[in-house]
């Protein structure tokens, strides 16, 4: 019979995935440093106004500052396009219960303005029919007093 084939252990699949996503990185990672020093190294120093050092200095602010700083970013976008996303949900969540109220405030705006508008015809017509015995209650009001300066002279300028 034929061997079957062997399954590897979780030890070797730690090691192996270890190797593979933890080591790996870090060597390529660190052959590029190397790389990047040693290139710097071998451009020339003073024939073109310090090509070496910026070439240096350029590749380590690239490598040790900007990349880093990019994946650290990656968070920080992420939030926010699941924010907008969340925004897009809540508004079209609330897009129907937005449109009935809206509805019923229209609805309670027409009753208001029926209701008042009968209280307003019913307040005229009472002013119409007590405009009879408002003219006879006028007859029991006290007369009007003058009003006078202090110097004792009407204030009416018809007066003498």
């Amino acid at each position: 019979m034929a061997d079957a084939p062997q399954t590897p252990t979780a030890q070797q699949t730690f090691r192996r995935e270890t190797r593979r996503y933890v080591w790996l990185p870090f060597a390529l990672l660190m052959a590029l440093l190397t790389l990047g020093i040693l290139l710097a190294f071998v451009l020339p120093q003073d024939g073109l106004n310090g090509l070496r050092a910026a070439a240096v200095g350029n590749f380590l602010l690239v490598v040790l500052l900007l990349c880093p700083m990019v994946l650290l970013m990656i968070p920080l976008y992420l939030l926010i396009v699941a924010l907008g996303f969340g925004a897009r949900a809540l508004h079209d969540g609330a897009e129907r219960p937005l449109a009935r109220l809206e509805a019923r405030m229209n609805d309670w705006r027409t009753q208001i303005t029926v209701a008042t508008d009968k209280l307003n015809r019913g307040g005229a017509q009472w002013s119409v029919r007590l405009a009879p015995l408002l003219a006879l209650f006028s007859l029991f009001d006290p007369p009007a007093q003058e009003k006078t300066h202090d110097d004792g002279q009407s204030a009416d300028p018809s007066s003498p």
